[in-house]
């Protein structure tokens, strides 16, 4: 399987450091000049089926490229969903952090009201994973999805524990594509 890897584009949240979660928000104008872009590097790649995240700013990146891929299949989904932050959505960047810092939670099994934890988001994200892995073997596919979900899959793959997320930061519509053959070891690509 060869599995493609897309964040999506610049949001006026990313540029004002909001926490967005499972809010839409909104491509930049640059945000939607990188959709273009990408759309054009991808415009050649054969893809048998994209699996966008069901969220507004993932489908806005994916707009573009649908005009160079017409035919090939697109699902919708919220297994690959940026992790929901409960009541921290809209809140300034870093606020999570402070919070569980401030009240002695565990980071990754804090889960903020309405939210989910780190772990749970991982849990999620791999199990959609290992779900492609049998339904798509010899295929390739494209993910249209989160930083969130393309690290935690990154991290999984590499076999490296959560302290190194912040090694693998990707983005605003950067591309990462992994070549799944088992019994080998993934190999990944990585284009910021």
């Amino acid at each position: 399987m060869k599995l493609i890897l897309v964040r999506h584009g610049e949001t006026e949240e990313n540029v004002k450091k909001i926490n967005q979660g499972h809010r839409p928000g909104k491509l930049t104008m640059l945000g939607k000049e990188q959709a273009v872009k990408l759309a054009h590097e991808l415009k050649n790649e054969k893809i048998d089926v994209i699996y966008c995240s069901d969220l507004k700013r993932t489908k806005d990146t994916l707009q573009p490229l649908l005009q160079f891929h017409k035919r090939v299949p697109v699902r919708y989904v919220s297994e690959i969903r940026e992790k929901g932050m409960g009541v921290f959505e809209g809140t300034e960047r870093g606020s999570i952090r402070k919070h569980v810092k401030k009240h002695g939670h565990h980071y990754p099994t804090f889960r903020p009201i309405f939210g989910e934890s780190f772990r749970d988001v991982k849990k999620r994200n791999l199990r959609f994973y290992k779900k492609m892995l049998t339904r798509h073997s010899s295929q390739t596919i494209l993910w249209v999805t989160h930083e969130g979900v393309i690290i935690n899959l990154l991290l999984y793959i590499k076999g490296w524990p959560d302290k190194h997320y912040k090694k693998l930061s990707q983005e605003n519509a950067a591309v990462t594509m992994v070549e799944v053959n088992p019994p080998n070891p993934p190999i990944i690509h990585s284009k910021q």
